[in-house]
């Protein structure tokens, strides 16, 4: 799959093995994606990645302002081959819950982040910016590099 993001707008693009299991390509648009407090663009759109280990933030969103606390886990230091050179990440899960149920239940994106079993993010130590995000949903695992 192929994750497109900008300050307005979301899309996901089913490839191969993609296209049987989400079906469609889904697009967001109309998103209020440059807010701070936005889950999207803390974690693929900002180059440094702010962490407060263990507390949980409120009033954070998804897509169509839907509303999710969230907790970053510090979990280990590790090394990982990134366009073919060693870069040294802190691994921390990252926990949501829902500070309400999902309000649209056509949004397959906030149902997969909001329902999913573990997600995992790797930010690399010296710069501050996500390496590596991993999210399991139904089984299966998704990675955004």
């Amino acid at each position: 799959m192929t994750l497109s993001v900008d300050n307005e707008s979301l899309s996901l693009k089913a490839l191969n093995l993609g296209k049987f299991i989400l079906g469609e390509d889904l697009k967001y648009e109309e998103q209020n994606l440059n807010s701070k407090n936005n889950l999207i663009n803390r974690l693929l759109l900002q180059s440094e990645i702010d962490v407060v280990d263990t507390r949980w933030e409120d009033s954070i969103k998804l897509l169509d302002g839907q509303e999710i606390k969230i907790r970053f886990l510090y979990a280990k230091e590790d090394t990982l081959d990134y366009n073919k050179t060693k870069k040294i990440a802190l691994l921390y899960r990252l926990d949501i819950k829902g500070e309400e149920k999902v309000s649209n239940k056509s949004n397959l994106f906030n149902l997969a982040v909001m329902e999913n079993s573990i997600i995992k993010i790797w930010i690399d130590k010296e710069s501050r910016s996500m390496v590596k995000l991993n999210l399991m949903y139904n089984g299966i695992l998704y990675t955004i590099k």
